[in-house]
């Protein structure tokens, strides 16, 4: 089941006429459907939950016929393999050399799939799961894994290698696509632009276009200690901790950040 010259082609284009990130998830969906596989999931954490050392749980986007909390449970439970962080220690960079893994796991009694297999209770307790977990980046920008997921059964062996490389050459694909494009990195970066006030909204929109803490204290009319206030809420946001808590996000960081959501931001107004 390799993939052709025509096949990469079709992916890419269908990848890049989507206009948000579920519409390219649709297409990453049936790339694991013609390849045999029930489902997909993709994780994308941004850089500054990493920075901040947040513990909270990566949200995983998944497909509709599968279980959130199947996968996580794959997570919480390493995948089998002792050196793959579970899901609530996603914050720390994973083993580079653990580019990929292939599981089999008993099959989680959570699955969706149970009920559109038809299969009974004792079936789905003693059925296997399986899959492949890829990490597509863990740096600067991020982490981000992909996996692909085959409920009730092993993946056949004897085109595993073509499958799989036609797997993990979609993921890619897709996850490069999304880095690319303010539409889709979006779908990451709205929850974190939602949690600003409008003070905040437009003291880091200053920040980006290179102004100083002297210019935006005189075009809000508030005075310099006052942004350093809101600097300091920002700080704590980004960083997931308490009003009464120390940032662990500095102001640096904060520029980094204040660049990539106003971009997002100013690409969002622009939109019909």
């Amino acid at each position: 089941m390799a993939i052709t010259e025509t096949d990469l082609n079709d992916y890419v284009e269908l990848l890049y006429q989507t206009e948000n990130f579920e519409q390219a998830f649709t297409v990453l969906e049936r790339c694991a459907h013609e390849s045999g596989m029930d489902g997909v999931f993709y994780i994308y954490i941004p850089r500054f939950p990493l920075d901040s050392g947040s513990a909270r749980k990566p949200a995983f986007n998944v497909s509709h016929n599968l279980s959130p909390a199947c996968i996580t449970d794959l997570f919480d439970n390493s995948f089998d393999q002792p050196e793959w962080p579970d899901s609530s220690q996603l914050n720390t960079p994973v083993n580079s050399t653990m580019e990929l893994i292939e599981w089999r796991k008993k099959s989680c009694k959570n699955c969706q799939q149970k009920k559109s297999h038809a299969i009974s209770e004792s079936t789905v307790s003693n059925s296997i799961a399986s899959g492949i977990t890829i990490q597509l980046m863990s740096g600067e920008k991020g982490i981000a894994i992909a996996g692909f997921v085959r409920c009730h059964s092993q993946i056949d062996g004897k085109n595993k290698k073509q499958v799989f490389d036609k797997l993990v050459l979609c993921a890619k694909l897709f996850h490069s696509m999304i880095l690319s494009s303010l539409r889709h990195i979006g779908h990451f970066l709205r929850p974190v632009l939602n949690g600003f006030n409008d003070t905040e909204k437009y003291f880091l929109q200053k920040l980006a276009q290179g102004k100083s803490m002297t210019q935006i204290s005189h075009e809000l009319g508030k005075s310099e200690k006052y942004l350093d206030r809101v600097m300091l809420r920002i700080r704590q946001k980004l960083s997931g901790v308490r009003a009464d808590e120390s940032p662990k996000i500095n102001r640096n960081q904060v520029l980094y950040y204040a660049g990539l959501l106003n971009l997002f931001d100013r690409k969002n107004s622009q939109d019909p």
